[in-house]
């Protein structure tokens, strides 16, 4: 759906098509509240639609000044949240695990990571690590929708119940602000919820589920 459509569809809902008080800016703010709202659920189930990939040379970090084996990588200005890191050996791709707060004096065999302050943050294993490549993907900063955005700009999504939910978290918004009943809205908003959430469930680090298909030569399935 477009940003326009959404906005259509909040008032309609909410029943304000009319209304005086309902100003561009305030559909705009409505809109874009819901959307992180979203976009913040996305994050966290780790779902890959928004995800953007970057690669550091190891020249790009800079070394602690008072460690040895620690290194920093600015992240991109429109950094919003980490999804992996992977560093490269031998031209193969590596996943590199988030260190703990324990583990932040030293290092294992393998680089870690956490970030710090619009940093990328590795801690490198003693004494001769020599340096790689470093990819990262991460979820860029939510995109905010204002009066120079084009209303026929469609709202970027992964599933077709996000337009919907949008509708009903900003009509249930407009309701609120005349402070008049929201339940029913806000009943189909939490249904719509739910079935969202359902959408974005990953099943990270499991095996692929065994297909009812025969093969007639070997490898067998």
């Amino acid at each position: 759906m477009t940003v326009a459509e959404v906005r259509a569809r909040a008032r309609d809902l909410a029943d304000v098509q009319d209304a005086r008080w309902l100003s561009t800016t305030y559909e705009y703010n409505s809109l874009n509240e819901a959307y992180r709202d979203i976009y913040e659920a996305i994050s966290q189930t780790n779902e890959d639609y928004f995800l953007t990939p970057l690669v550091y040379t190891w020249s790009q970090g800079t070394k602690s000044a008072n460690s040895n084996n620690e290194y920093f990588f600015t992240l991109p200005s429109d950094f919003y949240k980490v999804r992996t890191v992977d560093f490269k050996v031998a031209g193969r791709w590596i996943d590199m695990a988030r260190f703990t707060l324990r583990q932040r004096d030293g290092a294992g065999a393998d680089p870690l990571y956490r970030t710090q302050n619009k940093t990328l943050w590795i801690i490198v294993p003693p004494p001769n690590w020599t340096g790689a490549d470093i990819r990262i993907y991460y979820y860029p900063t939510p995109k905010t929708f204002d009066e120079s955005i084009d209303d026929t700009s469609i709202i970027p999504y992964p599933t077709s119940l996000a337009p919907e939910l949008l509708a009903y978290s900003m009509a249930t918004d407009y309701k609120r602000r005349q402070g008049l009943p929201t339940d029913t809205l806000e009943s189909r908003k939490s249904e719509l919820w739910s079935r969202y959430t359902e959408t974005l469930k990953r099943d990270d680090g499991k095996y692929e589920v065994i297909q009812n298909v025969y093969t007639s030569r070997s490898p067998w399935r």
